[in-house]
């Protein structure tokens, strides 16, 4: 009994630890390509946003730039992008510690993409709000 209770806990638990290591693996191999997905949509809605102000403004280079940059620099995406650096160094350092928690693998990956669009999301209000429409 206690042998055969030893088997079906070591088959077990080598199976659940390496369905959590394809879950860590899954996660980090997508990730990036999620990132930069909505970067790139991001960053094309932002200066589609940011166009139409500029011709709605008259805007010279120097104009646009200056406000491109305000958008930039403020303490609210600064504090964002300090929360999902650290998001992103937790998640890190679990897979590299070796501890893996699908579900909190699964949760920071999601804290970290909606964390980068809402900073989209943000930028482009900013911008939008100034529209006259």
């Amino acid at each position: 009994m206690k042998r055969t209770f030893f088997v079906f806990v070591v088959l077990f638990g080598g199976t659940t630890i390496a369905a959590a290591q394809d879950c860590a693996q899954t996660v980090m191999k997508s990730l990036w390509a999620e990132l930069e997905a909505i970067d790139v949509d991001g960053e094309h809605r932002l200066a589609q946003a940011i166009e139409a102000l500029s011709s709605q403004e008259s805007w010279s280079s120097d104009q646009r730039q200056d406000f491109t940059l305000s958008i930039a620099e403020n303490p609210e995406v600064d504090a964002a992008e300090k929360e999902r650096t650290e998001i992103l160094a937790n998640l890190f350092g679990i897979v590299q510690r070796g501890v893996y928690d699908c579900e909190q693998i699964y949760q920071l990956r999601d804290n970290a993409l909606n964390l980068e669009k809402d900073q989209w999301e943000s930028a482009i209000s900013q911008v939008n709000q100034k529209l006259v429409r």
